[in-house]
């Protein structure tokens, strides 16, 4: 109890580190600031010895650690989602091209916060849990934005595959210069437009339905029937 008690009392930047998915974002952030200090802007003039580019002095040998931990980090996300990801691409699939009333549920189920789905889609026993706190519902979100964000979460999973291969199947010696830069720009990349895409879609359902609204239904008995 006091050590919640001490957590409540620090300010919001300690709660968001002190979460396990927040912790591996501000590692991730801060490997990738950490490589473009060594690397690009070459910033720290004691670690090039005997050069910037010798294979042995500690910029090189900190780039590879702070590279292979960044790889570490990604493939939390890149292998341990995968299921998930390939599950959703499934789903999609069934959506579009079968017309599966129940895929594309799920799929407006797992995206609620940003996605809304088609009218044929939908059905009356939904109504029930329809209701917004402005009364207004958002328009369906054109599904072509659905998959994008599904598709490059996918994509997301091959490029953290190739930047492995060339992480694990290479030595820092005789690994392709642009392999390691290019894919994790890469996978930088295409998780940024994944979130941007449902946050900017989030937004709007936001603006319309404004703040969500959980409808609790209570069952209330008349004591007659307990007797």
């Amino acid at each position: 109890m006091a050590a919640e008690a001490d957590l409540d009392s620090q300010g919001p930047a300690i709660k968001f580190v002190t979460t396990p998915a927040s912790f591996f974002i501000v590692l991730s952030c801060l490997n990738i600031v950490a490589i473009i200090f060594f690397l690009l802007l070459k910033a720290a003039p004691a670690m090039n010895h005997p050069s910037a580019d010798d294979d042995n002095s500690p910029r090189k040998k900190w780039i590879e650690i702070d590279s292979q931990i960044l790889n570490a980090l990604f493939c939390v996300t890149g292998f341990g989602l995968a299921p998930w990801r390939f599950r959703d691409l499934y789903y999609f699939i069934h959506a579009i091209h079968f017309k599966s009333v129940p895929a594309m549920q799920k799929l407006a189920a797992q995206n609620k916060g940003w996605f809304r789905p088609p009218a044929w889609a939908t059905d009356d026993t939904a109504k029930s849990t329809s209701e917004t706190f402005t009364g207004e519902k958002a328009p369906p979100t054109p599904l072509w934005k659905l998959g994008f964000t599904i598709c490059i979460m996918v994509l997301n999973t091959f490029i953290q595959i190739a930047l492995c291969y060339f992480m694990w199947g290479y030595s820092r010696f005789n690994r392709p210069g642009w392999s390691t830069s290019t894919f994790i720009a890469l996978g930088c990349v295409t998780g940024l437009f994944a979130g941007l895409m449902s946050w900017w879609e989030g937004r709007w359902v936001k603006k319309i339905e404004g703040p969500g609204v959980e409808v609790v239904v209570a069952e209330v008995w008349a004591l007659d029937n307990n007797e």
